[in-house]
């Protein structure tokens, strides 16, 4: 065998013994000694594949999301079954175009391919960013020297230095997709019999009771500045940081009271440089992350003091402006928590970090559950955690938050108050 090639392949339903299930199917081209062979290759999953009509009129399958996640697990083993054989017969000598480059370089390499065929700049700067300590630990390291030991030997390293376990995942995952990128020209997979750390799901820290009743006392008779507008948003919708930089005054109505997110401020860390682009998505689908949020009235009237607080501020600053054309400068150029003129940099948006700096500063005597001082970014799970707590039902939640899977929003939030845990302890002496 001297290479082969796989296609992306394809789920489809299957009739197996009169029942309706999932199937997989790729086809894989062998290359040896200058023949190329084609193999097909299936797989029947166990579930269940039943035939429905959509909304649209339009005939459709259920747990296709199921499916599609099995068939891409089976499909990457069946990928590292091939690229095992691959190396057993690959001389020595040949393919090993990377096996000089230290890792650092090679993994610089990488990032600027991520870069060139079109990956978000934010995304590979997370990248970068969460390989700076292996990086480091293995600056020496040659590509193909590199051995399972040597990330046994990191894990080691990474847990002495704090590293959490999701930390220490994410910088071995992007290492390891990094080799995938070009398997065929590295001589050895230290990935081979290693066994990843577990991906925890985050320590979200909502504002303790204490903490939450101050802020939303504060946020009664606040200013509608920049900073105390975006922790009012973030405090009463879970918008994430930098979708409330984004946000735009024309995508807000506050009569109608929907709030459509559709931009987001994205950072890259080293310089403070931003730029916008469109939302987060959970979605592993593809389909849009826009999202139409549903303002409630303290969330509307914050919104109203802050667009009649710019018009006023941009009066001031064009005295010969009329207020219907300051209205519609404001409501056509600006951004809800930004300046009504641009900074020294010439944008008009206020960068996250700030808003983050700013409440670092406003919220040091304030705890969140676990009793560290919260983040910006905890006013989003204060959002979550207190909506579910009360009652709101999830689905609603997961939609303001960007959650297609309410799966994910449960995981992450139920049952991490206290406060409302002893409620629900208290609760069950009436039933049994």
């Amino acid at each position: 065998m001297t290479g082969y090639r796989m296609t992306e392949g394809k789920v489809s339903p299957y009739k197996k013994r009169g029942r309706l299930v999932w199937r997989g199917t790729v086809t894989v081209y062998v290359a040896d000694g200058g023949t190329e062979e084609r193999k097909a290759k299936a797989k029947i999953f166990d579930i269940e594949c039943a035939e429905y009509v959509d909304r649209k009129g339009e005939v459709n399958f259920r747990n296709r999301r199921r499916a599609e996640e099995a068939f891409r697990e089976w499909r990457e083993g069946l990928a590292e079954q091939y690229e095992a054989e691959l190396r057993k017969s690959m001389p020595v000598g040949e393919g090993l175009a990377y096996d000089g480059m230290t890792v650092p370089a090679y993994l610089e390499m990488y990032f600027d391919e991520l870069l060139a065929d079109g990956k978000e700049p934010s995304t590979v700067d997370g990248y970068r960013v969460s390989t700076a300590k292996i990086r480091r630990f293995l600056v020496d390291r040659r590509m193909g020297e590199l051995t399972r030991e040597d990330l046994e030997a990191y894990n080691r390293y990474a847990i002495g230095l704090g590293s959490s376990s999701t930390t220490r995942q994410k910088s071995l995952r992007v290492l390891k997709q990094a080799i995938k990128a070009h398997r065929r020209s590295i001589s050895c997979d230290p990935f081979e019999g290693f066994r990843m750390p577990p991906a925890g799901s985050g320590n979200p820290n909502p504002l303790d009771q204490a903490s939450f009743d101050r802020l939303k006392a504060d946020l009664e008779t606040c200013e509608p500045d920049e900073f105390m507008t975006a922790v009012g948003i973030a405090f009463r919708t879970g918008m994430r940081e930098g979708e409330i930089a984004g946000l735009r005054w024309k995508s807000v109505d506050i009569d109608a009271g929907t709030i459509v997110v559709e931009n987001t401020i994205a950072r890259l860390r080293g310089g403070g440089r931003c730029y916008e682009k469109g939302p987060k998505s959970n979605d592993n689908r593809g389909e849009s992350a826009v999202r139409v949020i549903n303002a409630s009235t303290k969330v509307r009237a914050l919104l109203r003091r802050r667009f009649d607080r710019m018009v006023s501020e941009y009066m001031r600053e064009h005295p010969q402006t009329s207020r219907d054309d300051a209205e519609a400068f404001v409501r056509g150029s600006c951004y809800v928590v930004g300046p009504t003129s641009p900074n020294h940099e010439g944008e008009w948006f206020t960068n996250p970090t700030t808003l983050g700096r700013v409440w670092r500063g406003y919220s040091r005597m304030m705890r969140g559950v676990n009793g560290k001082q919260p983040r910006f970014h905890d006013l989003r799970h204060t959002y979550a955690s207190y909506a579910l707590a009360e009652g709101v039902p999830v689905k609603y939640a997961a939609h303001n938050l960007g959650h297609t899977d309410v799966g994910l929003t449960l995981r992450l939030y139920t049952g991490i108050l206290p406060q409302y845990a002893k409620q629900e302890a208290e609760r069950l002496d009436d039933v049994f």
